[in-house]
């Protein structure tokens, strides 16, 4: 069989199962999943009524990973000055809470005295590069993907707020600079930094092991925001039990992978993984849905890198960015 023909059938049975829309129960009256294809979303059901003599059933609902709210900060959301609607920063960080239950990153140690002229401007460099970036439309925009579906509807009604290209890629640009291992003034480079210094700047060996366990704290989340998106480590979060078969939202994202689809596949290069991204993005459907998944996934990462900021710069002495430079 070609891989044409093979493509087809696959995207046949894609739109199959779009048409079934199945609406699977995870309990008998209290929560439910939505799974199409690529997509699954996982709701907390808040009502239910008859209507219309009793033949049809309304349900209300919202997201699995909307029902921590509120949680309560331990700091200010990081760098939301720097942006326009500061809503989406204390949003995010609900979320970075109650996942990671970071420390006040404008509390580490000063590390000035044992960094070099060099190291001072990278610092400073992956600062602001944060603070351009927490200004940026993306950042700053209540995305939503949401589904819908009447009775005698065939299939699912999708309604997606996206970024338009110029947005996306502006964004994607920047964040690169920060994301991406080699970048000159990235996280990675920044952490490596500040870990160094913490060698040479005379700290006793209880300060020192609170200041490394801060560090790999952020290093740990940054690596758990790669492999899973916030909303899938949210419901893992509020049921423990979970097994691989059980659905989640947004199963199945990886989000390191979906970034560098878009980037080299189209966004940033049309380079190596622009067949990968060819297959993510095969129908309109698919397309949007993906397209939903990087922006978000590379939002929560920012602002994970906001917070880093805050660190970074209390590590320079300068723990307070509550103004713009």
């Amino acid at each position: 069989m070609s891989n044409n023909r093979r493509d087809k059938q696959d995207r046949r049975k894609r739109r199959k199962s779009r048409e079934r829309g199945p609406l699977v129960p995870m309990t008998d009256d209290k929560y439910m999943s939505i799974e199409d294809g690529p997509m699954s979303f996982v709701f907390k059901m808040t009502d239910t009524r008859k209507t219309d003599g009793g033949k049809t059933l309304s349900v209300k609902s919202i997201p699995l990973e909307d029902t921590i709210r509120p949680v309560a900060l331990k700091f200010d959301p990081p760098l939301a000055s720097d942006g326009t609607d500061p809503t989406c920063f204390d949003y995010q960080w609900q979320q970075l809470t109650y996942l990671f239950d970071l420390d006040d990153p404008s509390t580490f140690v000063n590390v000035l005295g044992a960094l070099s002229d060099d190291d001072k401007q990278l610092l400073v460099r992956y600062i602001q590069t944060c603070r351009n970036l927490a200004g940026y439309s993306i950042i700053n925009s209540k995305a939503t993907f949401s589904m819908s579906s009447k009775e005698k509807a065939k299939g699912w009604a999708v309604r997606a707020d996206l970024p338009s290209h110029q947005e996306f890629s502006g964004f994607s640009a920047t964040f690169r600079q920060l994301h991406n291992d080699g970048e000159p003034a990235s996280f990675v480079k920044t952490w490596n930094i500040i870990n160094r210094a913490l060698n040479d700047v005379g700290l006793g060996e209880t300060e020192l092991d609170g200041a490394r366990a801060v560090l790999k704290a952020w290093k740990k989340a940054r690596a758990s925001l790669m492999k899973k998106a916030p909303a899938t480590l949210i419901c893992e979060k509020l049921n423990p039990n979970l097994k691989d078969e059980h659905p989640r939202t947004l199963k199945g994202v990886v989000p390191e992978e979906l970034i560098r689809s878009f980037n080299y596949g189209d966004t940033l290069h049309w380079g190596d993984s622009r067949e990968q991204l060819a297959q993510l993005t095969d129908d309109p459907f698919n397309a949007n849905f993906h397209k939903f998944c990087c922006a978000s996934t590379m939002t929560s990462l920012s602002h994970l890198y906001f917070g880093f900021a805050v660190l970074a710069a209390a590590a320079l002495g300068v723990p307070d960015l509550g103004q713009k430079a």
